[in-house]
């Protein structure tokens, strides 16, 4: 029997009438696959069907402007007939055995993602990152830990490449979505997850408002009203320190709340409860407004810029 929600969960799915379908069920009465800490291609494409169907009856992105990352959603691909999952290590470094800073992202099996994954590892080499480039094509990050059970959470794969960096040993760990280009080293961004543990983007100008609905707040012991009251922010990228108390305290907690699945189901999951914790552990004081990617600052002083071709 896998992880069910509680039944807090239930209650407030019931209190607001939300029609989740199989959502909040454990994923063993979803698909039946042969092995959930050790999937075979097989396995992931039994999820992969169940997926292509599934993520059509939600209604969560039911909002307007949502169309773009609703069809992301729909069409990320664990596995495809023409791509098989793929996990990699590339040592930028020339140093396997220095785990001290690392980049991770995870992409769907899609040539398109495959493309700016590319430009990605470019950009990187350009500029002369120092570390070790952690990756995924398809498949599902940290599968020995039985985080497969949440394949169908929105996002909740960046939550899971965290914990899979922390099991390969890694010390200061910095996420980045597969749009993201550096412009220049990233020595500054490691820097700041080493003194504080954290490092994450504000979203200067950016309301929740219309992306959140009250039943994911209370999942997440909160209200919109508090909710909108924190200030907003990006999780294209997000940098943890996977030795720091705080740190770890945080990624155990955003686990959990992908665990109850409801706080997740939200046009923008993953920024909406990073948001709630950054705040809860009260880090929100480092935000890093003078790298964010959409601000109008000259480019000699952007560390990283959104790929306008994603």
């Amino acid at each position: 029997m896998l992880h069910a929600v509680s039944q807090e969960t239930v209650d407030i799915a019931s209190k607001y009438n939300i029609n989740t379908g199989k959502y909040l069920l454990p994923a063993s009465e979803k698909v039946s696959i042969s092995n959930w800490l050790n999937p075979t291609f097989d396995d992931y494409k039994i999820i992969q069907n169940y997926l292509s169907t599934f993520r059509s009856e939600l209604s969560y992105l039911n909002y307007p402007g949502t169309d773009l990352r609703e069809k992301r959603l729909q069409n990320f691909k664990l596995i495809t007939d023409e791509i098989n999952p793929r996990f990699g290590v590339i040592y930028f470094n020339n140093a396997p055995n220095d785990k001290k800073n690392c980049i991770i992202t995870y992409i769907s099996c899609d040539e398109g993602y495959i493309k700016h994954l590319n430009a990605l590892l470019d950009a990187l080499k350009r500029v002369g990152f120092n570390g070790h480039f952690i990756f995924r094509i398809g498949g599902w990050p940290a599968t020995q830990e039985g985080t497969l059970e949440l394949f169908d959470v929105p996002y909740a794969f960046k939550i899971f490449s965290f914990l899979e960096a922390k099991t390969l040993g890694y010390k200061n760990c910095l996420w980045l979505d597969a749009c993201m280009l550096p412009l220049q080293g990233l020595d500054a961004v490691f820097k700041d997850i080493e003194r504080n543990g954290v490092f994450v983007y504000s979203l200067e100008g950016y309301s929740y408002e219309r992306h959140i609905q009250p039943f994911a707040a209370e999942a997440l012991g909160t209200t919109i009203t508090e909710l909108l009251r924190l200030k907003p922010l990006t999780t294209i990228t997000i940098g943890l320190d996977l030795t720091n108390a705080s740190s770890l305290k945080l990624l155990d907690e955003w686990h959990e709340i992908a665990k109850e699945k409801l706080g997740f189901l939200s046009y923008i999951p993953e920024m909406a409860t990073l948001c709630f914790l950054i705040d809860k552990f009260n880090l929100t004081s480092f935000m890093s407004p003078l790298y964010h990617p959409y601000t109008g600052i000259p480019d000699s002083r952007r560390i990283l810029i959104w790929n306008h071709n994603y």
